[in-house]
């Protein structure tokens, strides 16, 4: 992976992204998409992109790590959000899912497994 290129280089380093529990690195894809819904929420197109390309970044570490452990079944589950989430932020209408509901999921995911 070119680390040069990332916005989020100092969560690679030592693949310290790819040791981090599934459910903190949600946690982290989480807290952009309650950014990207706000400034969507706002108007605000370009600190959304700003917000989409950080949530984007994480999910795809993400993606690599899984990758690099055998792609268990949460391979899919973090797929199906990157395209969820694209959809929303870029208005397609697929899903029909908003913002709020996606933030939930990922939210929901954390209080699970801090509990």
């Amino acid at each position: 992976m070119d680390l040069d290129n990332l916005i989020h280089k100092d969560i690679m380093k030592d693949d310290r992204w790819i040791k981090m529990p599934l459910w903190e690195q949600i946690g982290n894809i989480g807290a952009e998409t309650a950014r990207m819904a706000h400034w969507k929420k706002k108007g605000n197109k370009k600190q959304l992109d700003s917000a989409w390309d950080r949530a984007l970044e994480l999910i795809d570490l993400t993606i690599y790590g899984l990758q690099k452990q055998g792609c268990p079944p949460a391979l899919k589950e973090i797929l199906l959000y990157r395209d969820v989430l694209c959809d929303w932020a870029g208005d397609f209408g697929i899903y029909g899912e908003d913002g709020e509901k996606l933030v939930k999921y990922c939210t929901d995911i954390v209080l699970m497994h801090r509990k």
